[in-house]
């Protein structure tokens, strides 16, 4: 074998590692974090504020999975008696999933999640102010 035949050889396999490197990256989906980004980006400040404000409960948030559930409670207070959890999938917005949140302690099935990553964010309204708890977690 000569030097032309080498160099032809190798080329062709970078090419097809490439392209199946594109089709690879290219069938699989990504979704947007949300549908309506540009609204949200007004209230960002907003969101920070509350952000902070959760930073102070964010400690006192305790979240356990057993095999069947995932159970959630608050420490020593619950900044509000109602509120929200948004499940965000980040793979597939169609598996996202928006709970109220009432009572002290909270029990959930995992039967109503696929496994795998989700982004919860915790939303309480105490009097006038809005505060937030972001965090990740890994239903298995």
């Amino acid at each position: 074998m000569n030097w032309g035949k080498g160099i032809i050889i190798a080329m062709s396999a970078f090419v097809i590692f490439i392209l199946t490197l594109v089709f690879t990256i290219m069938s699989n989906r990504v979704d947007l974090t949300s549908d309506d980004y540009y609204k949200k980006e007004i209230g960002f400040q907003d969101e920070i504020e509350a952000q902070r404000l959760g930073q102070n409960f964010d400690r006192k948030l305790i979240i356990q999975q057993s095999k069947n559930s995932i159970f959630f409670e608050f420490k020593d207070s619950l900044p509000a008696k109602i509120g929200t959890i948004e499940f965000n999938r980040p793979s597939d917005q169609k598996l996202d999933k928006t709970i109220v949140w009432k009572g002290e302690q909270m029990i959930l099935s995992k039967n109503l999640f696929q496994k795998g990553l989700y982004y919860l964010t915790l939303e309480f309204v105490q009097g006038d102010q809005k505060i937030q708890i972001d965090r990740q977690i890994i239903i298995k």
